[in-house]
């Protein structure tokens, strides 16, 4: 994240740290933005003297109208700090125009400096005109994300208007047909809308999936794949009865609604060529719906209420990761096992400092840490084998796993009723448990290690240039 950002002499800086409460709820609160600065100044070797908090950042009030930055500019006039540190620049604000503004006032002293950490800009009084350059490359690149909309860094769900969906060519989905002439708008089927709606129904009625599908069987209604098939679309595989995997997938797709949904991909991974889904995008009100809100919403409360139930479930049977022990009195429920967890601190830590996953694994071995096979067994639990040193493998499993921000993580196997494919679903259960790892340092750590890894690619394909 910061590998770009070289600071040479970082013992004549004076840091003044800038945050602001994010009104976002993609956002960061105020410790978060805190810890994940005070994480920077700690690798850069960087001494921390003031802190300017503002709890309100409402771009209706104007900038220099804010307390904290009326403070932070009266320090910079008196030379107390000549360098500030912002996490993003969403905290000075969201609008880039006042972005501009205010950097040059910030910067009126020589040898001063400016850090936004996650946008990778540091700018000098000396290079204020390189600030229009900068910042534009930033909107410009956040516009693309966005779909040419200025929204939040971090993003869960796009949300679009039907004139969106021109360029976006999709496979009509049980219970609708192409349009003649199109490649993107739906029109209603009604024979297997009215299959659609009976499911919503039956749902609501308090059916189950699995008596849902029987009923469907018993009365010899063509699966999905058999009346796409019936219909000319010709699916790879054909399946002859209804599951309840079909059923779930029809029962929570909000493209019933009246809205094209799609999975967008992000870039293959260094480990695999394969894309992976990054985020969902609605285009809304792109076609008729065959199922009104309000019904939706009944099947979804009755859906989630199941998962729920099945996930407690789960959740009660699991066997508690490294880090934490089952509370045998609470439902099983993950309680912090306060050695292991010093451990687990320990190696985020020493991945924002820099270190790399075999460095760790050195350090742990040399010192003696009980591996966590050896733990484990220590504990009187069993284990298939017992692992006698720290490797890397270990290090970047541990490090990926969101179970330590509190939550439960699960892959769930779909069966595509059309082609016979199985994807994997990952589900999160949110705040399941108590953390050991806040969410902004889990963020930071894997933000550190997609860097390193892209670092290495990157020097990888340059050394194969060079013996070619």
């Amino acid at each position: 994240m910061s590998g770009g950002m070289n600071i040479n002499n970082p013992e004549q800086f004076s840091v003044g740290v800038y945050v602001c409460k994010s009104e976002n709820e993609f956002g960061t609160d105020i410790p978060g933005q805190i810890q994940i600065v005070e994480n920077f100044c700690g690798v850069k070797s960087l001494h921390i003297v003031d802190y300017y908090i503002d709890s309100n950042n409402d771009d209706k009030i104007e900038l220099l109208e804010r307390a904290a930055i009326k403070r932070l500019i009266n320090d910079i006039s008196e030379d107390k700090i000549n360098m500030i540190i912002v996490k993003d620049l969403d905290a000075l604000s969201t609008d880039y125009k006042k972005v501009k503004k205010i950097i040059p006032i910030l910067l009126s002293k020589p040898n001063s400096r400016f850090i936004s950490i996650e946008n990778e800009i540091m700018i000098g009084s000396n290079s204020l005109k390189e600030i229009n350059d900068k910042i534009k490359a930033k909107v410009r690149r956040r516009k693309y994300r966005m779909g040419g909309r200025l929204k939040p860094n971090v993003i869960l769900k796009k949300v679009y208007s039907a004139p969106h969906t021109d360029n976006v060519i999709c496979r009509p989905p049980f219970g609708y047909l192409l349009k003649p002439d199109s490649k993107n708008e739906f029109i209603i089927d009604r024979p297997a809308a009215d299959i659609v709606v009976e499911i919503f129904a039956k749902i609501i009625e308090g059916y189950s999936y699995q008596k849902i599908a029987n009923s469907f069987n018993e009365r010899g209604i063509l699966t999905v794949s058999q009346y796409a098939e019936k219909m000319g679309r010709n699916p790879r595989k054909i399946s002859t009865q209804w599951n309840t995997s079909t059923i779930y997938q029809i029962a929570t797709n909000e493209i019933y609604l009246g809205h094209l949904v799609k999975s967008n991909f992000g870039r293959p991974t260094y480990k695999s060529k394969n894309q992976k889904k990054t985020e969902k995008v609605i285009y809304y009100n792109a076609h008729e719906p065959i199922i009104d809100e309000q019904t939706f919403k009944m099947a979804q409360n009755i859906t989630h209420g199941r998962t729920k139930s099945t996930t407690q479930k789960v959740l009660n049977t699991r066997r508690a990761p490294f880090g934490y022990d089952t509370d045998v009195s609470n439902n099983n429920k993950f309680v912090i096992d306060p050695e292991a967890a010093a451990v687990v601190r320990t190696i985020f830590n020493r991945i924002i400092q820099g270190f790399f996953y075999y460095q760790i694994a050195d350090e742990f071995n040399s010192n003696g840490v009980l591996t966590i096979s050896q733990y484990e067994d220590k504990k009187g639990k069993k284990q298939r084998k017992i692992s006698t040193k720290w490797n890397t493998s270990t290090i970047y499993k541990l490090v990926r796993n969101e179970v330590y921000l509190g939550h439960l993580v699960k892959i769930k196997k779909i069966i595509d009723d059309v082609d016979g494919s199985i994807k994997k679903e990952k589900i999160v259960i949110r705040n399941t448990h108590e953390p050991i790892i806040s969410e902004d340092v889990f963020k930071l750590v894997q933000k550190i290690i997609r860097n390193k890894h892209s670092t290495n690619v990157s020097e990888g394909s340059e050394t194969e240039k060079s013996e070619m």
